[in-house]
């Protein structure tokens, strides 16, 4: 009769530890690990990147209002000419979509063919992107999207939707008063690129790139100047300089003037100083974007 002794037991012991794992070795060596494939790409941020996009990546694009963060995606997407889903946090709506993208060169056939969502949560938004089975697709915007405290938890499942569908996630995401990314370093520890667009309608003289990061080409990173030219569509800046003051498209410079006048008022410091740090924060982000408006409406000059 054969007794089983501790050695015996600690095999079991052992067996069964590796049987209850949810993790396991993987070789450096698999022959059947491929590269991301690149998609070659000349649109300005494609440039900025070393000329290439990679499929199954999570960028992101950052900078202050008003520097054409939107308009560059929309030229990444027409450039690349893959399937697009645009996710319209912002609640922009058809026509702004479709004077984006056509101000970024693309034609009647492939804006007909980009669906769009809004006013959509980041869940629904995910199925949206399962369902069209997009190859692209635009996130406009990150703040929009979902709140400050959820963008560490949404960006890893960002990334883990680009991953398993292959497609190119650009997300747009703004900067807090102080001219870093809104969430902290989370954006940029999980993007696999993510470049800074500043300058724009606001600053004529330019403005920069700023890449810090890109898994594909680390050789990218850096910061380089960024000319006019580059800087999005004039005419989508003060479409969005407009719907930063709420005034309509048609409103003459008094009505523009008095806008900007009462806006500063309500998001002057003075009203703030007894408010809680948040709350501060939020006047100072506000008064900035007025004051950008402001630019962009050439009410400076």
């Amino acid at each position: 009769m054969l007794v089983a002794g501790p050695a015996d037991d600690a095999r079991d012991d052992a067996n069964d530890d590796e049987d209850q794992r949810t993790w396991r070795l993987e070789s450096l060596d698999d022959d059947d690990a491929r590269p991301a494939e690149l998609w070659p790409c000349a649109a300005p941020i494609g440039a900025q990147l070393g000329g290439s996009m990679r499929a199954g990546a999570l960028v992101i694009i950052h900078g202050p209002s008003f520097s054409g963060k939107t308009s560059e995606a929309c030229a990444v997407a027409v450039e690349l000419g893959r399937k697009l889903l645009y996710v319209d946090a912002e609640n922009q709506g058809p026509a702004d979509v479709r004077a984006r993208l056509a101000a970024a060169g693309a034609s009647s056939r492939f804006i007909k063919k980009s669906p769009m969502v809004r006013d959509v949560s980041w869940e629904e938004a995910r199925e949206a992107v399962e369902e069209v089975g997009a190859e692209v697709v635009i996130f406009d915007s990150l703040s929009r999207l979902v709140a400050e405290h959820e963008f560490a938890s949404t960006l890893l499942e960002m990334r883990a939707l680009a991953a398993s569908s292959g497609a190119l996630l650009l997300v747009v995401a703004h900067e807090n008063e102080r001219g870093r990314v809104r969430g902290g370093q989370g954006p940029v520890y999980d993007g696999d690129a993510v470049i800074g667009v500043h300058g724009g309608p606001a600053n004529r003289d330019g403005g920069a790139w700023i890449v810090r990061k890109c898994r594909w080409n680390p050789g990218a990173c850096g910061t380089r100047p960024r000319p006019f030219s580059d800087a999005g569509d004039v005419g989508a800046a003060e479409a969005s300089a407009r719907a930063v003051l709420s005034l309509a498209a048609d409103a003459n410079a008094a009505a523009v003037k008095r806008a900007v006048r009462g806006a500063m008022v309500e998001a002057h410091p003075d009203k703030f100083d007894t408010a809680p740090p948040w709350l501060k924060a939020a006047a100072s982000a506000r008064m900035l974007e007025i004051v950008r408006a402001r630019r962009v409406l050439k009410l400076d000059d």
